[in-house]
């Protein structure tokens, strides 16, 4: 999708719900909230808008360690490194933004 082009009306709304929500979530949980708001979609059209605004880089992606992806609205300002307890987190993939989050 190049710059030019124009989100489809669905991968808006995730992207909208995103933006409401301000905090790390799974699809699962973004489609429950967007179908008790009444909006009609499906789960794998949340996914495939998910992936979409991944590869625009407008969501943030974490892996957490039982492999289940959360996603988040990217903040306007880049966000410092992510940390946990005080130590930097290593490894990760900068060419999709994706981080493996480890729990102490």
């Amino acid at each position: 999708m190049g710059p030019d082009q124009h989100l489809s009306s669905k991968t808006n709304s995730v992207l909208e719900a995103l933006v409401r929500e301000d905090r790390f979530i799974s699809a699962g949980e973004l489609h429950l909230g967007m179908r008790s708001t009444g909006q009609t979609i499906s789960l794998i059209t949340v996914h495939r808008a998910l992936h979409t605004l991944r590869l625009m880089r407008l969501v943030d992606t974490v892996v957490d360690e039982d492999g289940s992806h959360r996603y988040r609205h990217c903040s306007p300002t880049p966000p410092p490194a992510p940390r946990l307890l005080g130590v930097p987190v290593d490894g990760g993939d900068p060419g999709t933004g994706v981080v493996k989050v480890t729990y102490a």
